[in-house]
Parts: C-alpha cells; sequence; structure tokens
C-alpha cells in the first residue's frame, strides 16, 4: 500500500488528501505561483531549483536533493523529502500523510 498525503490550506478552508508524493509537493512548491523543476546536477543526482517569477526571484537551488541515478527514484525521493521538510509550510498549511493529518484533526477535537 502506498503512503497518500494531505496539503490543507485553513486560510482557504481547502483540504486535499489521497495525493502521492508528487501531487502533494507540487501543491508546496507551486504554492503563490512559484515554480520548480529538479535538475540533473551532472554529478551526483538531481537538485530541486525553485523560483518565485511573480516576485521577479531568480531560479536558485534549494537544499533538498537527491544522490540516486534514476531519475523516478531521485524524484520520489525528493518529492518526499519536501513534504517532511516543513520549509514550505506557513502557519495556516499543514502537509503530511493522511494518517498524521486525522491524528492532527483527532488530537484538536481533544483539546
Amino acid at each position: 500500500m502506498n503512503t497518500t498525503f494531505t496539503i490543507a490550506d485553513f486560510r482557504n478552508e481547502d483540504v486535499l488528501s489521497g495525493l502521492s508524493a508528487r501531487e502533494a509537493a507540487a501543491e508546496l512548491l507551486g504554492h503563490d505561483g512559484a515554480e520548480w523543476e529538479i535538475r540533473d546536477n551532472g554529478e551526483t543526482g538531481f537538485d530541486l531549483w525553485h523560483r518565485k517569477p511573480n516576485a521577479g526571484k531568480p531560479w536558485t537551488p534549494t537544499v533538498i536533493y537527491s544522490i540516486e541515478d534514476d531519475r523516478e527514484a531521485a524524484e520520489n525521493e525528493i518529492f518526499e523529502k519536501v513534504i517532511a521538510s516543513g520549509y514550505w509550510d506557513r502557519d495556516d498549511m499543514f502537509s503530511g500523510t493522511d494518517d498524521q493529518y486525522r491524528q492532527m484533526l483527532a488530537d484538536r477535537e481533544n483539546e
């Protein structure tokens, strides 16, 4: 069974569940019109690059990368790192597995 993920934007009351790691990472990385791509670094794997064109920002590498030789395996690793990093999270946003989201809701209900 594959792990599925939830991205919740509490400000807009928008919750997307049952996402693949790729879909969840794309939601986080593309927030507010940002763009992203995974580039072969030509030496030791793949790097995640990101930019905010609406803010006039250039492409910049992130600290997220994979040393996998296989592109698909590298992308999957990078997507899971994006979700786990919390870097793209905001105070009004949640990203994690569907199970983590359900647990967070249960914890809030019990407060």
